[in-house]
This record gives structure tokens, sequence and C-alpha cells, in this order.
């Protein structure tokens, strides 16, 4: 029995040691590929970019802007945690936090930039009141 055994490990050895470089392989061929799917796809802009980009700020309007959205993320996520609070108190707080980075941004911007900040932060309430149109038309 002894005498199998140790040609039966030289097999089985053998064949393992061919396996694993294959798997080695394919595992880096299936990251590398998913890799390159994930880097295709586009990231979304966060709300900075999008002002830097829009407002075309300059590097020390980006770096306040960066900054006020920042502290204004952080208290939303705070608050948004926070269970204690009831829905409709949360919401008018969340609409203080927006209005309040929204008014800090915009102290730092020109005249020509803050008009169309103002743009940008009108287009959603817009589209809002049109859907609310829509529904009241409806009724009458």
């Amino acid at each position: 029995m002894n005498t199998n055994f140790i040609p039966k490990l030289a097999v089985t050895l053998a064949l393992l040691s061919a396996i694993v470089p294959l798997h080695a392989q394919t595992t880096d061929a299936a990251k590398a590929s998913n890799e390159a799917s994930q880097s295709a796809e586009p990231k979304k802009k966060n709300k900075a970019d999008v002002y830097t980009e829009a407002l075309n700020l300059n590097q020390e309007q980006q770096t306040q802007v960066r900054e006020i959205l920042k502290v204004g993320w952080n208290d939303y996520k705070t608050l948004k945690a926070d269970e204690t609070i009831e829905p409709k108190q949360k919401s008018q707080k969340l609409k203080a936090i927006k209005d309040g980075y929204n008014a800090k941004v915009r102290a730092l911007l020109t005249p020509e930039q803050a008009a169309k900040f103002d743009e940008m932060n009108q287009k959603p309430a817009k589209k809002a009141e049109g859907k609310k149109g829509g529904k009241d038309d409806d009724k009458e």
C-alpha cells in the first residue's frame, strides 16, 4: 500500500501545481475586467464639483465652498440619523440646513455667479410647481 501512496501523492502534487497558477491567472483577469468596467462607469459629481464647473469658481472659492458643503453634509447626516425628532420637524430642520449652506455659498460669489447659482437652485422648485399645477388642473 505504501508503494501506491507515493506515486499518487506525486500525481496529486503535480496536478495542484498546475491548477493553482491557472486559478491565479483567472482571478487576476477577473479583477482586471471588474476594475475596467468600474472605471468605465461615469462617477456622479459631488455638489462642490458641480458648482465649480457651472459657476467657474476660483481656487479660493472652491476651498470655501467645499468646507461649507462638508459642514452642511455632516449636519444633515447627524440630523437625518436622529430618531428623536418628529418627521415634520426634521424636514423643516433639513430645509434650514440646506438654506443655510446655500446662503453661505451665495455670499462667496460674484453677482454673475450668484445669479447663475440662484437659477440652478430654482430648477427643482420649478419642476415641483409644474407637477403640483398638473394635479390641481386635474381636480377642476
